[in-house]
């Protein structure tokens, strides 16, 4: 197939050079106004750039060099190469009036009127042309495609680590682009969950201490595991050490106020065993800790010698989903030195891209327990499953 681009006064000009260098069976594909490069362009006023493709061109005669115009500017267009030899006689005559061209040129344009006759033409052009991309691609997937493609297309929007990425192209290399298909995905990301994510967790403690950076969720995250305890029928208790955070302990006791649960506020760790010993009664002690940077060592230090005076607890991480790959990396590494026993994803409603998931199971060797997809109290929050997990890392994959 042979595409071609003129430049033109008008439409009228554009088809007589079309005709002439590619033949009757040509088709126009677009059509544009430009303006030629150049300052003293500026001000000129735009030609008409007309883009049109043939299968098999005519091959067009070869003009010999010449040295000044035969024609009036205005009376014959421009062609891209000089003619050489003598031209037909005639040939000039019906390209300047189209109704002087023989029968055999004049008559696609008639063919149902001159637009129906365009837009027939466009359709063929796009069937060859994707007949083309098929003959390209090859015949596996759908359309073309083969299914291994759309998935690394699909997985390389996700800000996924490299070294998950490598090794779900080694998976795809493995099985062939023949054997690829959803079923042994599926499969694959299901072996990587219980290998990465669903692992078994520690036994259950009473005390549930959640830390993690600024700003990710954590008190409306132990809010609405304290009103799922309450709707379970057990008796929950609070513990915030978050003292410094404007309205931070407002939010809590709120929340202690509409659940009807206990609240107790430690301002320093030589209060922290006193407030675990009044909250002895409940069922569960769910504790606030402040949001620290992961950056600074010394806040991190000064949470785990506060997280020290208790016993018996279990500690839970939590991270936003919306946090690019490098700094959740930088987090997961760097919280080691609290040290944490689980994960709790925050804010998958606030993104498109779920790449966070596998990366997690790549940075850590901890489970990731809940994750949560909205403000709502309870209702926004679930327990990490394979069904979950496998449909946020497919979502929005086109096969």
């Amino acid at each position: 197939m042979t595409i071609r681009r003129y430049l033109a006064k008008d439409m009228k000009e554009a088809r007589i050079r079309i005709r002439y260098e590619l033949g009757s069976d040509a088709i126009i594909v677009s059509s544009r106004k430009v303006r030629q490069k150049g300052w003293r362009n500026l001000f000129r006023k735009k030609r008409l750039e007309v883009t049109a493709a043939v299968d098999s061109p005519r091959t067009a005669p070869s003009f010999p060099a010449r040295t000044a115009p035969s024609f009036p500017p205005r009376a014959v267009p421009s062609f891209p190469n000089p003619p050489a030899g003598k031209i037909p006689e005639g040939t000039v005559q019906s390209l300047i009036h189209p109704e002087a061209q023989p029968q055999q040129l004049r008559q696609p344009l008639r063919q149902g009127g001159r637009e129906e006759h365009l837009e027939q033409e466009i359709r063929e052009l796009k069937k060859r042309m994707g007949r083309l991309m098929e003959a390209k691609e090859g015949p596996e997937g759908g359309g073309g495609r083969s299914f291994s493609a759309c998935l690394m297309r699909h997985l390389k929007t996700m800000d996924l680590d490299d070294a998950v990425l490598l090794d779900i192209a080694a998976f795809c290399g493995h099985i062939g682009n023949a054997g690829m298909d959803l079923r042994k995905v599926k499969q694959y990301f299901s072996a990587y969950f219980h290998r990465s994510i669903l692992r078994e967790e520690n036994p259950e403690q009473r005390i549930w201490a959640f830390i993690g950076p600024t700003g990710v969720g954590k008190t409306t995250t132990i809010a609405k595991i304290a009103a799922r305890e309450v709707l379970k029928g057990r008796s929950p208790g609070l513990i915030t050490l978050d003292t410094c955070r404007i309205g931070a302990v407002d939010q809590l006791r709120t929340y202690s106020d509409i659940l009807n649960i206990p609240l107790e506020v430690v301002s320093s760790r030589r209060d922290m065993s006193g407030a675990v010993d009044r909250l002895q009664d409940c069922d569960r002690i769910l504790m606030d800790s402040a949001g620290s940077n992961s950056r600074r060592m010394d806040q991190l230090l000064e949470i785990l010698a506060c997280l020290d005076e208790i016993k018996g607890k279990q500690t839970i991480l939590v991270v936003s989903a919306t946090t690019r790959r490098s700094d959740l990396k930088m987090i997961l590494e760097n919280y080691r030195n609290v040290g944490y026993d689980s994960i709790i994803l925050t804010k998958l409603d606030e993104t498109q891209c779920y790449g966070s998931i596998l990366n997690i199971g790549c940075y850590s060797d901890k489970p990731i327990r809940y994750f949560t997809v909205g403000q709502a109290v309870p209702e926004d929050i679930r327990q990490v499953s394979e069904e979950n997990l496998l449909d946020y890392v497919l979502k929005g994959m086109e096969v």
